[in-house]
C-alpha cells in the first residue's frame, strides 16, 4: 500500500479522467484500506457538478476512517480556461477541468504526479489531473 511517514494513508486517486466542454468524467480509487472499489462519475454544467468524498452517510464516495471528516473534500467541475486565464500561465483548451477542494477540519493534500504533495485549502480550487491522489485527512 501507499506508506507516508511510517503510516498507512487514505487517499482517493483519479484515473479515466476525460474532459469535454460540457462536463468530465473519471473514476475514482480508495487507497489501500478502504474495501469500497473504484467509483465512476460524470460532472456536467447545468447538472451533477460537484462530488462530495467523506465520511457521512450522503457522501458521493463514503471513506471509512476515524479521522475522516463527515464532508471532508468536495471535487468540482470547473469551466475552461479563458483567455484572461492563459496570461497566468494556463493554456486554452475549451475543456472543463476538475477542481479539488478541502472542507474538513483535518485537511487534505493533492499529490499530482510528478510534483510534492500541497495542502488543498478551502478558499481556491486545486486542478486534479489524471494520476492525481488526494490524500485523506493531511494531519
Amino acid at each position: 500500500g501507499s506508506r507516508g511517514c511510517g503510516r498507512e494513508v487514505p487517499g482517493i486517486s483519479s484515473s479515466e479522467v476525460m474532459a469535454s466542454s460540457e462536463g468530465i468524467v473519471f473514476t475514482l480509487v480508495p487507497g489501500a484500506g478502504d474495501d469500497s472499489g473504484p467509483k465512476r462519475f460524470e460532472l456536467r454544467f447545468g447538472g451533477k457538478e460537484a462530488v462530495q468524498v467523506g465520511r457521512g452517510a450522503k457522501r458521493d464516495m463514503l471513506i471509512k476512517h476515524p479521522s475522516i471528516s463527515n464532508n471532508h473534500v468536495e471535487l468540482r467541475l470547473l469551466p475552461p480556461l479563458s483567455a484572461e486565464d492563459v496570461a497566468e500561465g494556463g493554456v486554452v483548451t475549451g475543456l472543463a477541468r476538475l477542481g479539488g477542494r478541502d472542507l474538513s477540519t483535518n485537511g487534505s493534500g493533492i499529490k499530482v504526479p510528478g510534483a510534492v504533495l500541497e495542502p488543498l485549502t478551502k478558499a481556491t480550487d486545486h486542478i486534479v489531473e489524471e494520476g492525481s491522489v488526494v490524500v485523506l485527512p493531511l494531519r
